[in-house]
């Protein structure tokens, strides 16, 4: 099947030389025959140089630069064959424009129609990418279609593709193109997972893929617990309506913490007769998301929790606006972590 392809290929490209070649041979036959056209009148003076150059204008402009050719008694046969050149011209530049066209169509289908069971990974950057090589621990044959979102990505063309050994397609567009959502094959995907840098933009775009086909898994991550908090309920009672199925959200900073508790934390508990003292270096996303699991779950096992961190005291009063820590006892310590006073 491929041999056929190329061959046919190489015939087709083979010919349009021939018919180039044709193309000059007329014209240049009829130009030195000495036929003119209607906007000059003698083309034989102008040498092979200039019969080369008005002839390469028939390609590009179909002799419109030139006007058309006037009759010559005498030479008829040269009259002709300049006349033939004009109308073969035209042809064959078509025939390349028309082909190059199809050429783009074809190689567009055959990536869509690769597509098919594969998961939809939009986001970069080493988030994205350790998110791809656990699916691949996981799934070493599952297709991902991995989008780098670009706003600033012109919109309504043809997407480029470039598909990798590993089964691997990546495309770099802009995701909010509302023409977009096709190119994924939504219908034919497994999941759709979200997790670029920009939590609004995870959150719009899934919402955007939700419409699209209401049937898939989609999730969003979301990285800003404030955010998460406030996303989480709204998600909750749409799906308790049953008027639609929005995508869920996650939080890996979560997932991590869970992870941590239950395997380690927990277990240390169990194993301390007396109160815990808990000291948590540095507050960001993680860290938020360990304190707020404490409080709720090991309250009765820690005597005390130990905040470290640059502006200890203005993240939890911040974090306190959403969370309730009344049950326990947090002291904060303003300081960076690599000095050492901050631990004296």
């Amino acid at each position: 099947m491929v041999n056929s392809v190329l061959l046919a290929s190489n015939v087709s490209v083979r010919s349009k030389a021939i018919a180039a070649a044709l193309v000059f041979l007329l014209s240049g036959f009829g130009f030195f025959a000495g036929i003119g056209t209607t906007e000059i009148e003698v083309l034989a003076s102008a040498g092979v140089g200039g019969w080369l150059y008005y002839t390469a204008s028939l390609f590009v402009f179909g002799g419109t630069d030139l006007g058309l050719p006037v009759y010559k008694p005498g030479a008829a046969f040269a009259y002709v064959a300049l006349y033939s050149s004009y109308f073969l011209a035209p042809l064959v530049t078509t025939s390349f424009v028309a082909e190059a066209l199809l050429s783009l169509v074809r190689s567009t289908e055959q990536h869509r129609m690769v597509l098919e069971n594969h998961t939809v990974l939009l986001g970069e950057g080493d988030f994205a990418n350790a998110y791809r090589q656990a699916i691949r621990k996981v799934s070493p044959d599952k297709q991902l279609l991995i989008v780098r979102h670009d706003e600033d990505a012109l919109v309504g063309l043809a997407p480029d593709y470039t598909q990798s050994s590993d089964n691997i397609i990546q495309l770099h567009t802009n995701a909010f193109d509302k023409n977009f959502a096709a190119e994924l094959r939504l219908s034919e995907a497994s999941e759709v997972i979200c997790i670029g840098g920009d939590d609004l933009v995870n959150l719009e775009l899934a919402w955007q893929f939700s419409n699209a086909n209401p049937k898939i898994s989609i999730a969003a991550h979301v990285a800003d617990l404030t955010l998460l908090r406030r996303v989480s309920p709204i998600i909750r009672s749409a799906r308790q309506s049953g008027k639609e199925r929005p995508p869920g959200v996650f939080s890996t900073h979560r997932i991590a913490s869970f992870q941590l508790f239950d395997m380690s934390l927990t277990a240390h508990f169990d194993k301390t007769p007396d109160r815990d003292l808990l000291i948590i270096a540095g507050l960001g996303r993680f860290a938020e998301t360990m304190l707020e699991l404490v409080s709720v779950n090991a309250v009765e096992q820690i005597e005390k929790v130990v905040l470290v961190a640059p502006d200890a005291n203005r993240r939890l009063r911040q974090l306190s606006a959403d969370i309730s820590f009344l049950e326990l006892e947090i002291e904060c310590v303003d300081g960076k972590l690599e000095d050492p006073r901050t631990w004296d």
